[in-house]
């Protein structure tokens, strides 16, 4: 989970944080969070974010766990 201390986001930019070229910021460009989400996405995972003028309130990143790789057939006969 992230949190930051930010002002917090009003409700109809929330909506829009994912979009590309979206931004609040006089200087931004709007491809932080979508170059993100689709890493994640990439990933198998999802991310969401909570907000509210005036609050700051988590972000979630889920991302799937990796599982062992699979030895090779026949490795096990290799190692003896």
């Amino acid at each position: 989970m992230l949190r930051d201390n930010g002002p917090g986001i009003a409700p109809a930019a929330l909506l829009r944080i994912f979009e590309p070229l979206f931004t609040t910021k006089n200087s931004g460009v709007g491809l932080g969070l979508p170059t993100v989400g689709q890493i994640v996405e990439l990933h198998g995972g999802t991310i969401d974010a909570e907000s509210a003028p005036g609050e700051a309130r988590p972000s979630r990143v889920w991302l799937p766990r990796a599982s062992a790789p699979r030895p090779e057939a026949g490795a096990a006969s290799q190692l003896a």
